[in-house]
């Protein structure tokens, strides 16, 4: 059970707010603890808080409540402290004391302070300032920092330097920013990062990745947007920019191997705002070594118009794929780790990861059959026995619609037989036959993996050119329809969409086929070129890629 001084320090700060003293002694500490307790994003005891940006989103939410804990935490968070004295240099102003417990200081080998050291620790933060921004800022192309005028003596950003307890930092936007809407920010950062673990991380290499997370958010809400819901995103993206900035530092490293993390507990959601999205940090590492750094960016440029996940997707559709497909990917990659890992095909890094978790399942002739729910884009891994063979099993739930709308699991069903009963169980690696059963298939990836020999679990054969799918496409219960064409590389051409009067409902203009259930295809979701839902009805396709037609027929039904 938790210290209840973080209750009694807030109680006793009611009665003092809205300004924020110095001799406070780690008052926002114990407010972040009492918002992310009341959000269930607190770590365990013992374990530091990455960042405080879910508690700000919390006391954002909380900021009209009056007379209570919550409010005294919130406006704790929301509120530029008040330091002593201040240093403005290269278009940062870090504010500071000389004396008492927020005074910064350098660590001794020891981890003990040195006294003496607190101008010392700010040029350290300026220094790692002039890395860090101009690496974000222009090399990786996410723009300038928005001033924020007058506030706290002028232009410039502002950071500033407190005793925060077992917390690393966080970024907080000035006024009340509309969901998906800009706002300036300021970063508050802790005085000596003393209680970083591991050792050789403390002090100023937790300094360093700090800054290039905090920098990060500071960008994302200052040019971006700043979606409320959504804030495992900005800490997916923020945790994997410090590596981006300090490799060797790898302080990301302690949330893959934590008991919350996602080699743990893989069946969680993707967009999950608890601790778990820090362990995700390995989604830019798959984003970059897979498609390039610069996907990441251009998520981010598609979420000034659309929540995250949407934005993933229009993002990487850019380059002819889409979510689905990458996230499907990426839990066959988040496979092959530890051990496992294969440098050349998978994480760079991924010999220091840790090795995914999988539920043993054993196989007795003749069938077995394994059950369960996903929530959308989530995945769960079996290692299914069948003496003296072992295979490893992914499921993974790549329904976007849903994940978008962060909506409620969805059941399935996984049958293994010696004999095959019909054409919708495919051959495994080991002898066994298998089928899927769930209500949307295209809504579901799965892999059998023995050793290196990797087979998804899909007969290409099914999706031939001419025969779109699902068919009928139901929007609402389908995010999309896809019409396949032949050939393995991607193709460009333009797509046009006929009602059964011959009138066109949609032109796509040019666009590139996706790789998807080992096919190219390409997609529409049933809107017209205005952006508005089309009527129920038969449609007709034609895809012109320049050297050949593909047409095909859609029946779509709203209900």
């Amino acid at each position: 059970m938790r210290s209840l001084r973080p209750l009694v320090c807030l109680l006793l700060l009611c009665w003092n707010m809205p300004v924020m003293h110095a001799q406070q002694r780690s008052i926002v500490h114990d407010a972040a603890v009492v918002l992310l307790e009341n959000g269930s994003q607190l770590p365990p005891e013992g374990e530091p808080i990455k960042c405080g940006l879910s508690a700000v989103t919390n006391a954002l939410s909380l900021r009209s409540v009056k007379g209570n804990v919550m409010a005294g935490a919130a406006a704790t968070m929301l509120t530029r402290p008040v330091l002593q004295t201040s240093i403005a240099r290269s278009g940062f102003r870090v504010h500071f004391d000389t004396t008492g417990v927020n005074t910064p200081a350098l660590l001794d080998g020891s981890g003990a302070g040195i006294p003496g050291t607190a101008r010392a620790y700010v040029d350290s933060v300026f220094a790692s300032l002039a890395y860090v921004t101009p690496v974000e800022t222009q090399e990786l192309g996410y723009g300038v920092l928005p001033p924020d005028d007058t506030l706290n003596g002028g232009p410039e950003y502002d950071v500033f330097i407190m005793e925060l307890g077992s917390m690393y930092g966080y970024t907080t936007p000035d006024g009340s920013p509309p969901d998906g809407g800009t706002a300036t920010t300021f970063m508050t950062i802790d005085n000596d990062f003393a209680f970083v673990h591991p050792a050789v991380n403390r002090g100023i290499p937790a300094l360093h990745v700090t800054l290039a997370h905090e920098l990060h958010h500071a960008l994302q809400i200052g040019n971006y947007g700043y979606w409320q819901n959504d804030i495992f995103f900005y800490e997916i993206t923020s945790t994997w920019m410090e590596d981006v900035l300090y490799p060797a530092v790898n302080d990301y490293y302690e949330y893959l191997q934590a008991s919350w993390g996602h080699f743990r507990s893989p069946e969680r959601a993707f967009t999950s705002n608890d601790l778990i999205c820090y362990s995700r940090s390995i989604w830019g590492h798959y984003i970059a070594a897979r498609y390039g750094r610069e996907m990441m960016r251009t998520t981010w440029e598609q979420v000034r118009s659309a929540r995250p996940m949407s934005a993933i997707d229009r993002a990487l559709r850019t380059r002819g794929f889409d979510a689905p497909s990458a996230f499907a990917e990426w839990s066959l990659w988040n496979y092959f780790t530890g051990a496992r890992s294969q440098p050349s095909k998978y994480y760079p890094d991924g010999a220091d990861y840790p090795p995914m978790a999988e539920i043993p399942v054993e196989y007795h002739p003749p069938s077995r059959e394994i059950t369960g729910s996903l929530a959308p884009f989530a995945s769960r891994y079996y290692q299914l026995m069948r003496t003296p063979d072992t295979m490893t099993v992914i499921v993974a739930n790549i329904d976007l619609a849903a994940a978008t709308e962060q909506s409620a699991g969805k059941d399935y069903t996984f049958d293994f037989r010696a004999t095959r009963p019909n054409d919708t169980y495919l051959a495994t690696p080991i002898g066994l036959y298998a089928h899927l059963g769930v209500a949307t298939a295209v809504n579901w990836a799965s892999w059998f993996v023995v050793g290196d020999t990797v087979r998804r679990n899909v007969d290409p054969s099914q999706y031939i050119e001419g025969r779109a799918f699902p068919n009928p496409f139901l929007p609402g219960t389908h995010s999309r329809v896809a019409m396949p064409v032949d050939g393995a590389d991607q193709v460009t051409g333009s797509m046009a969409i006929f009602s059964s009067g011959l009138d066109q409902v949609y032109a796509s203009g040019i666009t590139t086929s996706a790789w998807y259930l080992d096919r190219q295809m390409f997609f529409w979701d049933g809107k017209g070129t205005d952006g508005l839902a089309v009527p129920s009805g038969v449609y007709v396709y034609v895809i012109d890629l320049g050297d050949r037609r593909v047409t095909g027929k859609i029946a779509l039904v709203r209900r």
